[in-house]
């Protein structure tokens, strides 16, 4: 009995092909589930970034106020001027703003292993630059308050008048741990408002990419 080998080949090819090109479908399709999900990770993150941007200036804002008024005390001390001047600025300088920065979208897409998905490096770059920003943030606003508290705040509790807020004496005030603990204060907020500035553009900028992606 003869073959058809041509037959047989032509068939062959049909087979290969179909099964290639049902492979090739499939692929699409789950590239195309991949990326609804980095889609939509990426749009929770977004939210967040507003979120964190919003409240890092918040922060900006309260600790330029707090700035202001140890410029003003230090001033203050530095004339010597009446306690009862010098009093109530130290009672506004107590108050330190921090911010909140939340994570859980980031986490969520770290966690759940859907970052592997994720194909744009610079995309995937920036955002995890981002997300490391704020840890380092983190890090040194801890440093701050335990300056803060050793310091500043510890001087205070001591010596000063806080539920009455009564003026103290002038030495209280002038003492020079008291003054360092004031300027090291100064320094910490400084190099905060920084930092924070430098997060709140990059924290602009992804959204600002974010949205010319749409």
């Amino acid at each position: 009995m003869k073959i058809d080998w041509q037959n047989h080949l032509v068939n062959f090819v049909l087979i290969v092909f179909s099964i290639l090109l049902a492979f090739n479908l499939e692929r699409c399709a789950s590239e195309r589930r991949e990326q609804r999900l980095v889609d939509a990770h990426l749009a929770e993150i977004v939210k967040e970034t507003q979120f964190n941007l919003n409240s890092h200036s918040e922060t900006i804002e309260g600790q330029r106020k707090q700035q202001v008024f140890l410029d003003s005390l230090i001033r203050l001390i530095r004339s010597g001027s009446d306690p009862a001047e010098i009093n109530p600025v130290v009672m506004q300088a107590m108050n330190m703003s921090l911010p909140f920065t939340k994570t859980t979208a980031y986490n969520t897409f770290l966690q759940t292993g859907d970052i592997r998905y994720m194909n744009d490096f610079k995309v995937k770059s920036d955002l995890i630059s981002l997300y490391e920003f704020y840890k380092i943030a983190e890090v040194y606003n801890e440093l701050m308050v335990e300056n803060y508290d050793n310091g500043f705040f510890s001087h205070i509790k001591a010596h000063l008048d806080i539920v009455g807020q009564e003026p103290q004496e002038l030495e209280v005030y002038t003492d020079r741990s008291f003054v360092n603990s004031i300027a090291s204060v100064r320094y910490f907020l400084v190099n905060s408002i920084d930092m924070l500035e430098n997060d709140r553009e990059r924290m602009q900028a992804f959204i600002d990419q974010r949205e010319s992606a749409k």
